[in-house]
């Protein structure tokens, strides 16, 4: 699947863009952390202006389990197509998987992200959590 299109010139596409950010979120994922994402565009900065929303990390990250659903392959998606993650390496799983044998998952499918001003962040941040 190929995620929604995005300016790779705007300010919010290279902070995520940035191989750090990638690498934290696949290193936190690998740890068992819970992980959500949170969009703080619409926060109101000091210039009272808020800023286009950039693109939801989670798409352009992707695991795929091995066939006997022991392994996890993962993936970025880089110049229009999904390519092997380079920064760390495949991992095994604990318990294998048995529902998603040899699939192939976009981050957002196991994490959800939120909106902090349309979502509520004020109010709701802990029902999130």
């Amino acid at each position: 699947m190929k995620p929604a299109a995005d300016n790779p010139k705007s300010r919010s596409f290279r902070f995520y863009y940035d191989r750090w950010v990638r690498y934290e979120i696949m290193r936190s994922m690998f740890k068992g952390n819970h992980i959500l994402g949170i969009h703080i565009n619409n926060i109101t900065g000091k210039d009272q202006k808020t800023k286009s929303l950039g693109p939801n990390p989670f798409e352009y990250l992707g695991i795929q389990y091995s066939e006997d659903g022991t392994k996890v392959s993962l993936y970025e998606y880089k110049n229009g197509k999904w390519v092997s993650y380079e920064d760390m390496d495949d991992y095994k799983l604990n318990q294998p998987v048995k529902n998603e044998k040899g699939k192939f998952f976009q981050l957002s499918h196991f994490y959800k992200t939120y909106d902090w001003i349309r979502n509520d962040g004020y109010n709701k941040f802990s029902n999130w959590i």
